[in-house]
């Protein structure tokens, strides 16, 4: 199985996305903002999803949500709140950064892992992803981050802990059971712990 992990990093304007159409996606966060409508949308954040749900309706991803924040709509809304629920999960750090399949995810602080997190799960373990979007090295600015981390719109830099939980994993991640590659030309910190490969060679 091939799947497609998009966070919400500047890195997303080196590709063209529609092209990627048919590939089984997982989004994080604010991507349906950059008119790619995911099969899977994950959010932890409560504001976020809020924002969101307007675009969430309008696209209807399956969404894995952080289990506090299902259980909260689920509260809230009943049946009635419209979205396809696929999955929900946990976040603890004293899981360790090894990742796995009971459905505790290590607590990075960053969507993006928790988005390989389910990637591992949906396809058993064994599978290709590539990461688009997923930079973890931009800077703490006003204009460092799509949608604006200058209005506190999630651009928190939690990096190290994803940075960790990706070295944790380096060699399961590197190897050819289940394959993690930066797709993303750009240089950084993620390019010296997994491999790169080009994106249309991914989504060929």
């Amino acid at each position: 199985m091939k799947i497609l992990v998009l966070g919400n990093s500047p890195s997303l304007q080196d590709v063209d996305l529609a092209r990627a159409g048919g590939t089984i996606s997982v989004g994080v966060n604010r991507i349906l903002e950059f008119g790619f409508a995911v099969d899977y949308l994950l959010i932890v954040d409560e504001d976020v999803y809020r924002e969101q749900r307007r675009l969430i309706l309008k696209h209807n991803p399956k969404m894995i949500l952080w289990k506090p924040l299902r259980n909260k709509i689920e509260r809230e809304q009943g049946d009635g709140h419209g979205m396809k629920m696929f999955s929900a999960f946990n976040i603890d750090r004293k899981v360790g950064n090894k990742i796995h399949l009971d459905g505790r995810f290590f607590a990075s602080g960053n969507t993006a892992t928790y988005a390989v997190e389910a990637a591992y799960r949906m396809c058993g373990g064994r599978g290709v992803v590539g990461l688009i979007g997923v930079d973890l090295h931009y800077e703490s600015t006003e204009h460092s981050h799509f949608w604006g981390d200058g209005l506190k719109r999630g651009c928190r830099p939690f990096f190290h802990y994803a940075l960790e939980w990706f070295g944790g994993n380096a060699e399961l991640f590197n190897g050819n059971e289940f394959s993690v590659f930066t797709l993303s030309p750009r240089d950084g910190p993620l390019k010296r712990i997994i491999r790169y490969m080009e994106f249309d060679k991914f989504i060929a």
